[in-house]
């Protein structure tokens, strides 16, 4: 990935709502450890507001092409999944 692909993507994070940047962030870390997370787990312990706007964030950001989402039926749990997008953003 050059340089000018890791500018391009941390000038437009810039203008991103500061919820959004947040679950990306978070999101990020968790992908340098592994390559997949639960929703479940990350959220864990937080109020169903949090959970509910932490969702939506997840929703942008596949659209945009940062992650990948896998759900094995209706209702299960959520797994968000790291792609090269996300990978070659220096954060």
């Amino acid at each position: 990935v050059s340089a000018a692909a890791d500018t391009t993507n941390a000038s437009e994070m810039s203008t991103w709502n500061n919820r959004t940047a947040r679950v990306f962030e978070i999101l990020k870390e968790q992908f340098d450890e592994r390559p997949m997370i639960s929703f479940q787990e990350i959220s864990k312990g937080v109020t169903r507001r949090t959970a509910a706007g932490s969702f939506l964030e997840i929703l942008q950001l596949k659209t945009w092409g940062y992650i990948d989402l896998k759900q094995d039926k209706p209702f299960a749990d959520l797994h968000i999944e790291s792609t090269e997008k996300i990978q070659s953003v220096n954060t």
